[in-house]
């Protein structure tokens, strides 16, 4: 049994254009479209940030106002906890502030703080008769005047004026 060979025409047709460049169009529009739907969940996402944001502002602004003996204009950024004996000025902004204690805190107007900040009002007697400290505790007023700015962190301890 022989094998034939099939040998190719000599004249071959033009070949024909490549897939990606049939549909390069097509692909070009659907990369577009998958941009501007990415662009609008971004924008979505932002409005979506920005609504929480303020919502929680809201939120922990009620809860210091709630709380406080006295309060003129107040703005509360992130959580913060403050006690009843608690005396707020006008145009105060928290970012994060604990105010912990039995003595009273009064801030003044144009008061703003950056994350983590702490105002102690209460001390343990350490010079009672147990050592360090007996089970009595000193409360202190602290006081915090008007144009005060705090930065990141700050601890005020009991008895201060500032």
């Amino acid at each position: 049994m022989q094998s034939t060979v099939v040998k190719p025409p000599a004249s071959l047709p033009p070949p024909s254009k490549p897939y990606w460049h049939r549909n390069h169009k097509l692909i070009v529009v659907v990369q577009k479209v998958k941009i501007m739907i990415f662009n609008y969940i971004l924008r979505l996402a932002r409005l979506i940030y920005r609504v929480v944001r303020f919502g929680q502002s809201l939120l922990f602004t009620s809860l210091v106002k709630f709380k406080v003996k006295s309060v003129g204009s107040v703005k509360v950024n992130s959580y913060s906890k403050v006690t009843s004996n608690t005396v707020l000025g006008y145009n105060v902004n928290f970012n994060g502030m604990l105010i912990i204690g039995c003595g009273e805190v009064i801030i003044g107007n144009n008061f703003h703080s950056g994350q983590d900040c702490m105002i102690i009002s209460q001390n343990h007697n350490y010079e009672g008769e147990m050592i360090p400290y007996d089970e009595t505790v000193i409360c202190k007023k602290v006081i915090i005047e008007d144009n005060v700015w705090f930065g990141a962190k700050v601890i005020v301890l009991p008895g201060r004026h500032i």
